[in-house]
């Protein structure tokens, strides 16, 4: 019977002395509060857990050959000083690249990048622990720091920070750093995982850009074939933001769904920063991803473009189908706040607006859309809006073209610009 080494690694708040001979920790020589994972020998702690509490610095590079589960203590925060833990895709090592068992908070040093990839296909490169218990609040991930951290999920079925086939995840909050996430196939980038569910997402600073695969959406959902995928409020306050949907899904908010399937994400909320959001074929730049869902969509300030995908809204539904598999969100509602910009939203190829409705053959629902004060009054295929003019606090500028047969009177809109003047 073979019995897991677990390696627990206490932080000494009180010893200043970085050197590598003062505390010998389980089979390694180093400091209790800086890690140097290139030391951990397998052949010495084989099937080991490194268990990192508050106040640990992690570096070094994990040698490929080592089967060793990283994971974070509740609430420990950790700074992520040039870590490298990838090349692993085991079927026998069952867990994320790291794993956070409660909230947890990652600092990236200045200077330095940090790449981490899962150990098995099924798990995130970095999971955001969700509270199983239904007792007390949900967990949180907190992302900060100057460093950089590439989270690279792109050739597993995993977010690339967030939750995995089947796994959920709790809340994200991103609050700097330099971030790339690659999420794998029928995973968001950040978000949730395949046949999963996450909690609120909140992006208040950084630089990120995210990049879902094959029916996952930047930022937001996971996807599901059958069964339901889902993750919650996603909120936007500041920093610059790059989030491109794969297939069949919003760059920012749900993603693709297969017949028996249900995919939703809540409210998308952006008050600030600067935000580049691109739908996969199906999918809205923001909104939901094709025969998914999303909840209202509110955008208050910041300087954004939004581009659907074909078939999809900029700003609003993805692709509908005619047999009853809809695609839908709820109201949306563009007033000027705080610091506000602009808004551009491009529709996709085959769409009829660039915000709202997909429109043509496509089964949307969608509810009520207010440009600052203006209601408009819409239906199918009109917006009543026939010129460029002011609604509210805001010009809105647009071009037409003919929709239809010589005999069809209605125009459609290519682009809507929002801006203050």
């Amino acid at each position: 019977m073979m019995v897991a080494t677990v390696l627990t690694v206490l932080s000494c708040r009180d010893d200043d002395d970085n050197s590598s001979d003062d505390i010998p920790v389980g089979f390694q020589d180093l400091t209790s509060d800086y890690i140097d994972l290139s030391r951990i020998s397998a052949a010495l702690v084989p099937d080991a857990t490194l268990t990192l509490t508050d106040g640990v610095t992690l570096t070094g590079a994990l040698s490929p050959k080592e089967k060793i589960k990283i994971q974070v203590a509740d609430g420990a925060t950790v700074t992520l000083s040039g870590v490298t833990i990838a090349d692993k895709r085991d079927e026998y090592s069952p867990w994320a690249g790291i794993t956070c068992l409660g909230n947890a908070h990652f600092i990236l040093a200045n200077g330095t990048t940090t790449t981490i990839k899962a150990f098995n296909i099924n798990y995130p490169a970095i999971l955001a622990a969700h509270n199983a218990s239904g007792r007390g609040n949900e967990y949180t991930l907190t992302i900060s720091g100057e460093g950089t951290l590439i989270a690279d999920n792109s050739d597993c079925g995993g977010a690339a920070i967030g939750g995995g086939w089947g796994i959920p995840c709790g809340n994200i909050s991103i609050k700097g750093g330099k971030i790339t996430a690659l999420g794998g196939s029928m995973a968001a980038a950040i978000g949730g995982g395949w046949l999963s569910t996450c909690g609120t997402i909140a992006i208040s600073g950084g630089d990120i850009t995210a990049k879902g695969a094959d029916f996952g959406a930047g930022i937001g959902s996971g996807c599901s074939e059958y069964g339901n995928s889902s993750c919650g409020n996603i909120t936007i306050s500041g920093g610059i933001v790059n989030a491109t949907g794969g297939n069949g899904s919003a760059g920012i908010g749900s993603s693709g769904k297969g017949y028996e399937a249900t995919n939703t994400c809540g409210d998308i909320i952006i008050s600030g920063g600067k935000v580049m959001a691109n739908g996969g074929d199906g999918g809205a730049g923001i909104g939901s991803g094709h025969w998914s869902s999303c909840g209202a969509i509110t955008i208050t300030g910041g300087n954004m473009t939004a581009t659907g995908g074909k078939k999809a809204a900029g700003i609003g539904c993805g692709e509908g189908n005619p047999d009853k598999l809809k695609s839908s969100c709820g109201d949306i509602r563009i007033e000027n706040g705080k610091g506000f910009e602009h808004v551009i939203a491009y529709k996709g190829i085959g769409a009829s607006r660039p915000i709202g409705m997909s429109g043509g053959e496509n089964n949307n629902e969608i509810g009520n859309i207010r440009f600052g004060d203006i209601h408009i009054n819409k239906d199918r295929y009109n917006y009543n809006i026939e010129e460029d003019g002011y609604c509210g606090s805001f010009h809105v500028t647009k071009t037409t073209t003919k929709l239809g047969n010589a005999d069809e009177s209605q125009y459609i809109d290519n682009t809507w610009t929002l801006s203050v003047e």
